[in-house]
């Protein structure tokens, strides 16, 4: 199925992007409280303080590999399009 997003209302096509992002961050964010939960009434401060701090790390990584994914998917959007200058990297990008 094929949508033409250069037509229409900005917000619908925005609000189909952005969905799946916020529900992912809302279900990590529910991990991570339940992880927390979890931990702290069964295995005590130390565990707890030790999960607690390795939630912004992961946080970070996982924002700078969902980063690098969209940066990808643009060169690679970028690369295949009809008429593209660039048009015979299009193997060398997407690894075939």
């Amino acid at each position: 199925m094929k949508h033409d997003l250069t037509f229409g209302r900005i917000s619908t096509a925005l609000l189909a992007f952005a969905g799946p992002m916020v529900a992912g961050n809302l279900l990590q964010q529910m991990y991570n409280l339940a992880d927390t939960w979890i931990v702290g009434r069964c295995l005590g401060e130390q565990a707890l303080a030790a999960v607690g701090s390795t939630y912004t790390l992961t946080t970070l990584l996982y924002s700078v590999i969902i980063g690098l994914c969209m940066g990808r998917g643009a060169v690679g959007c970028f690369c295949i399009r009809k008429g593209s200058v660039w048009n015979h990297d299009t193997n060398h990008i997407s690894g075939r």
